[in-house]
């Protein structure tokens, strides 16, 4: 398993084979998923039952945000999924300054809201007295759930995501 901070494509060298070997093959669809390995296996597992074999789904993961404010090449991404909570800052520690974490989480939202204008899903694990639905929707967050989520309610979202992508 590479360390978190590396980039990992999933299914990017097959889904390119199947759009270059014929021309009835299925859009891709990439989602960029920043949070624990366990949670992108129960996720995109609900996001492949979702869309119904539609697409071929394309995942990138990587919790660092330095990464995610960096120049990150999106072609074919539509949707962002973020645990504010999980996401790694180097000069600024969650369990040292919570609400820091967050802000600086928030900050990462409306960045990728106003460079990239793709809904994003935000989900939050702790803090939920400082960090509301309110805020999180204000900052760019096309959708916010705390954690635990329900699985219709995570669908839910993220088909109204892919609607509006």
């Amino acid at each position: 398993m590479p360390p978190d901070d590396q980039l990992v494509f999933m299914t990017r060298k097959r889904s390119w084979l199947i759009s270059r070997s014929s021309k009835y093959s299925k859009p891709t669809l990439g989602v960029y998923m920043a949070m624990d390995d366990y949670l992108v296996e129960v996720f995109s597992k609900g996001i492949e039952m979702s869309i119904e074999n539609r697409y071929q789904l394309n995942l990138i993961t990587n919790r660092n945000a330095s990464y995610l404010t960096g120049n990150i090449e999106l072609n074919g991404f539509k949707i962002f999924i973020i645990n504010m909570t999980r996401l790694i800052f180097p000069d600024v520690k969650w369990f040292e300054d919570p609400m820091a974490h967050l802000e600086r989480g928030l900050s990462v939202v409306t960045y990728l809201r106003d460079t990239y204008k793709m809904p994003i899903i935000v989900l939050c694990g702790w803090g939920k007295e400082k960090l509301t639905e309110e805020t999180a929707i204000k900052r760019g967050a096309s959708y916010f759930f705390l954690i635990p989520v329900t699985y219709a309610k995570f669908i839910f979202a993220f088909k109204k995501c892919l609607e509006n992508a």
